[in-house]
């Protein structure tokens, strides 16, 4: 048996999106591993929408070409507003939720809608405990 030093304690390599109750999105850093995104490729982020399979598409640029959303970079994920698109389309979550995320052929990546996940605050810990 073999083995092998763990060094990348405190890293993410779950490769998940989430989307806040104010509109952010946010790719994980294990997203952005998994997809190869980094400040220097991905400054701006073109939004799509598909209503019958409910996928938000994501495809990231270098340059300001139309209506793109501003890519702020993080230290543990990749950052954008996208609350247009979420009340254009009614589907804003009332508490920020986890999806999966995956990349379609042509290079887009998609966040499937259909599963949210909430996630837990410290309040709700509080609340399910007392």
């Amino acid at each position: 048996m073999a083995f092998e030093r763990f060094e990348r304690i405190g890293g993410i390599y779950v490769s998940k999106a989430s989307i806040s109750n104010r509109g952010v999105i946010s790719l994980s850093q294990g997203a952005c591993t998994q997809f190869k995104l980094s400040k220097d490729n991905a400054k701006y982020v073109q939004l799509f929408y598909d209503k019958e399979s409910k996928l938000i598409g994501l495809i990231f640029v270098t340059e300001k070409d139309g209506a793109v959303a501003n890519v702020r970079p993080r230290s543990t994920s990749l950052d954008f507003s996208a609350k247009s698109l979420l009340d254009f389309y009614d589907i804003m979550p009332k508490k920020t939720s986890m999806y999966e995320v995956s990349k379609l052929g042509d290079g887009m990546i998609v966040i499937d809608m259909k599963t949210a996940r909430e996630r837990k605050t410290k309040d709700d810990n509080a609340e399910e405990n007392s």
